[in-house]
């Protein structure tokens, strides 16, 4: 079992593994599997490893279960609402894809939010880096700045949540358009991979 347990802090690997101990004793219990724990702190490495197929279970934050989805893994317990960034421009503006975006000013949902790292994902999987080939970036801790600087043209689009978007269309019905979204994610996810047995799974 992998866990993604964040960016490296003062937290050791022994705290972090009894934090998660209990978990992982209810599954391997639950289950009748002997199963291992592994916490990774380090993106690059955990992203190494899924990609491998080292990890038959996989825990962690939104952008980490969005590639680890992409790499054959499914969400079994999850929050029902999934949580994913929509890419928004105004109805009149030419841009079809979010590759059309190079060069462009882009306002994005700040890191700090749930959609932030997906809209960065979207980005990347589009080919674009923000910090390259976007002509400026606004990182929007407030949804409605960033939606009102893309109403008087001072941003050409904007990648935010499924929220600001329903307000955005009740405010302004037919002024904008979505080009593009990231993957969709549950906003808690415990994920295994698909390549287990049915009667696996089911344990």
């Amino acid at each position: 079992m992998g866990i993604f347990a964040g960016s490296a802090s003062k937290d050791n690997q022994a705290e972090l593994k009894a934090m998660f101990k209990l978990l992982v004793d209810h599954i391997a219990q639950a289950s009748g599997a002997n199963v291992k724990m592994e916490i990774s702190q380090s993106f690059k490495n955990m992203d190494r490893h899924l990609g491998a197929g080292r990890y038959t279970i996989f825990l962690g934050p939104l952008h980490v279960t969005a590639d680890a989805i992409e790499e054959g893994f499914e969400p079994v317990a999850k929050w029902d609402k999934p949580i994913y960034g929509l890419v928004v421009v105004t109805a009149d503006k030419p841009y079809k894809t979010i590759a059309d975006l190079k060069g462009t000013r882009m306002g994005i949902a700040s890191r700090d939010t749930a959609a932030g790292p997906l809209c960065i994902s979207a980005l990347n999987k589009a080919g674009l880096r923000p910090d390259k080939d976007l002509a400026a970036v606004y990182e929007g801790k407030f949804q409605d700045v960033m939606v009102q600087q893309l109403s008087l043209n001072s941003l050409d689009a904007i990648c935010t949540g499924p929220g600001p978007w329903r307000m955005m269309n009740e405010q302004e019905p037919g002024k904008y358009k979505i080009i593009g979204e990231s993957i969709r994610v549950p906003g808690f996810a415990l994920s295994i991979d698909k390549d287990l047995s049915n009667l696996e799974k089911k344990n």
